[in-house]
């Protein structure tokens, strides 16, 4: 059973940032926003990177809650998502931009052959310190979860396992659902992450400093929300205690109906957005456009909204700068 969580790449454009989703999907658009690298709150081994080049990206553990149809009966369950990809700094522009200082979205439509470009080395990124628990099958889940790139359709993309790597690759896939009920992040809860090092990016490692928070709620239900582009749509995150500080918005549209929403499409678009507070979360309908591009062909839209603590900034030693954070969230795909 495959959960589709390419929605899960996230982003935020001060203290934290995303480069590239873990997912083996052909549809990720690839590398996205590299924000700005935040302040330099640890060190790490150069990995012999230019010294003119800096480089941005986020190693980050998401805890989501969606459904999947099993026996044709909508049933809940969780996937622990990690989400980790890295970019030069100041690399990318976008499609659509309406970020005010700090926060706000920016989105992208990809046509046939478009993309961002590989991410940048950082090495193997291996997370653990996660709570142990059984898949949706009953069999235990490993202790820890391993990242390295891999060749994707000629791009260097990071992808995510459980377990140690096998002959280099990733093992079982990060999608593996658990029950609806399993607890695999609390808040305040370490989650420990360690960046391996690369021709890019030095060694990094959080110890105990990198804490979850509980998982957010909201009052949509993402299996059938819609996306106008003549119009902006209204998202509300429930107001929770434990749930951190940044509120992060992902929108992805395929070519695909929504059970088979992970397979490859040759055409996507994509919104991210970064909030705080629990204010209405409003996503603008001149987003909503650049997302969809005119492609009439985009047949389904998945959406993620995620709650953070204040990220953790930690860079190597000549100057790049990797964000951290662990939290959670809802997950689900509508037809448009």
């Amino acid at each position: 059973m495959r959960v589709s969580i390419l929605g899960a790449c996230l982003s935020a454009a001060m203290a934290w940032s995303a480069a590239g989703c873990s997912d083996d999907n052909k549809s990720d658009p690839g590398p996205a926003d590299s924000g700005n690298p935040g302040q330099d709150s640890g060190s790490g081994t150069d990995a012999g990177s230019d010294a003119g080049t800096k480089f941005g990206g986020n190693a980050i553990l998401v805890n989501l809650s969606t459904k999947v149809s099993i026996g044709g009966t909508p049933t809940p369950v969780r996937v622990l998502k990690p989400v980790v990809g890295f970019s030069a700094l100041g690399s990318l522009k976008h499609q659509y931009d309406g970020r005010q200082g700090l926060f706000g979205c920016y989105a992208d439509h990809f046509g046939v052959g478009q993309n961002l470009g590989s991410d940048s080395n950082a090495g193997t990124v291996t997370i653990t310190d996660y709570s142990q628990a059984n898949f949706l099958d009953g069999t235990p889940a490993p202790k820890e979860i391993n990242c390295t790139p891999m060749n994707t359709s000629g791009l260097s993309l990071y992808q995510c396992g459980y377990g140690p790597l096998e002959d280099g690759k990733p093992g079982l896939t990060v999608n593996t659902p658990y029950r609806g009920d399993a607890q695999l992040t609390k808040d305040k809860q370490v989650i420990h992450v360690k960046v391996g090092g690369g021709s890019d990016i030095g060694a990094i490692d959080t110890a105990a400093e990198l804490k979850a928070v509980d998982g957010a709620q909201v009052e949509e239900d993402l299996a059938t929300i819609k996306y106008d582009p003549s119009k902006d749509t209204t998202l509300h995150v429930k107001s929770c205690d434990s749930c951190g500080l940044v509120t992060a918005v992902n929108i992805i549209a395929n070519q695909n109906a929504p059970d088979k929403f992970d397979e490859p499409s040759a055409t996507s678009g994509a919104i991210v957005c970064t909030f705080l507070g629990y204010d209405p979360i409003v996503i603008k309908k001149e987003a909503i456009s650049a997302m969809f591009g005119g492609d009439a062909a985009l047949k389904s839209v998945q959406t993620s909204i995620v709650r953070f603590g204040y990220p953790l900034a930690m860079g190597d030693t000549k100057g790049s700068s990797i964000q951290f954070a662990a939290g959670g969230g809802v997950i689900g795909v509508a037809p448009r």
